[in-house]
């Protein structure tokens, strides 16, 4: 921009202008959530790869109207590293839930059948996700990522048995503020994960 000013004249006048000028186009583009979410963008301004997630749980279970279609498991999701001077924003999770089979003489062989891969955006300090068309009865692995453009984070996984009907279930909290209002704070960042996932222990996929 020195050089700039030099070139046409007008000196650090003309470079505090064009300086202004720039300040106002970046923080347009950073107002749009469809740019915010590229990953040009992101890489640019030093986000990074998420930590893992550092509470996953089942949180309940819903029936739904027909029998046939299974249950729905609702998570609760929690990120790592969403504080002030963090660049690893979680704006996102990748869910995958897997129904486990077992065979051989002693049950030593074991399967996974997939039967939900979706992502969900990221709302605030927890988000709840449900899961539908689990079989009653079965056990099912569900696999939960930390993503934003970047990239992902390791995988948190949890065993859990589906139940044969749907128990009564406590209401939900009020909804949390969306994780897009806390990019903006990150972005000119660069945190550790204290694991938290209640009845089952945590794996990392390699």
């Amino acid at each position: 921009l020195a050089k700039v000013g030099a070139l046409f004249g007008g000196g650090a006048a003309v470079v505090a202008t064009r300086e202004r000028a720039f300040q106002r186009y970046f923080d347009g583009l950073c107002d749009r959530p469809d740019v915010l979410a590229t990953q040009v963008l992101q890489v640019a301004l030093a986000v990074a790869q998420p930590e893992p997630v550092s509470h996953l749980r089942v949180r309940g279970w819903l029936q739904p109207p027909e029998v046939w279609q299974g249950l729905s498991a609702v998570l609760e999701v929690r990120p790592e590293g969403q504080v002030a001077g963090s660049g690893a924003v979680t704006e996102a999770y990748h869910v995958v839930a897997s129904l486990v089979f077992r065979s051989g003489f002693e049950g030593e062989l074991e399967e996974l059948c997939p039967v939900a891969d979706f992502r969900v955006p990221a709302s605030g300090f927890e988000t709840q996700v449900r899961v539908n068309g689990l079989k009653p009865g079965a056990q099912v692995e569900i696999q939960v990522s930390a993503a934003n453009a970047v990239s992902e984070s390791p995988e948190v996984n949890i065993r859990v048995p589906v139940p044969l009907e749907a128990p009564h279930m406590s209401p939900s909290e009020p909804p949390l503020p969306p994780a897009r209002a806390r990019l903006g704070e990150a972005l000119a960042a660069q945190s550790s994960a204290e694991w938290f996932v209640e009845g089952s222990a945590p794996t990392l996929s390699s």
